[in-house]
């Protein structure tokens, strides 16, 4: 599955939920996130979801926009 993790600029990553396969979900960023944040996009197996850090290397990343 993908999993969602947002980065913080000193590098502290938080673990923010699953990416749906198909179709639109809502998901709560957490609060302490701000200006120069980014998020990152891990494959992960869906049995043994990580808590602190991804399993592997990212496969997706981007700047988090304020909209």
């Amino acid at each position: 599955v993908c999993q969602l993790w947002m980065e913080n600029p000193d590098g502290t990553l938080m673990r923010v939920g699953v990416l749906p396969h198909t179709g639109i979900q809502s998901m709560r960023i957490p609060a302490q996130l701000g200006s120069g944040s980014r998020f990152k996009v891990s494959i992960e197996p869906a049995d043994r979801l990580p808590k602190k850090r991804p399993t592997d290397k990212f496969v997706f990343e981007g700047n988090l926009t304020r909209i």
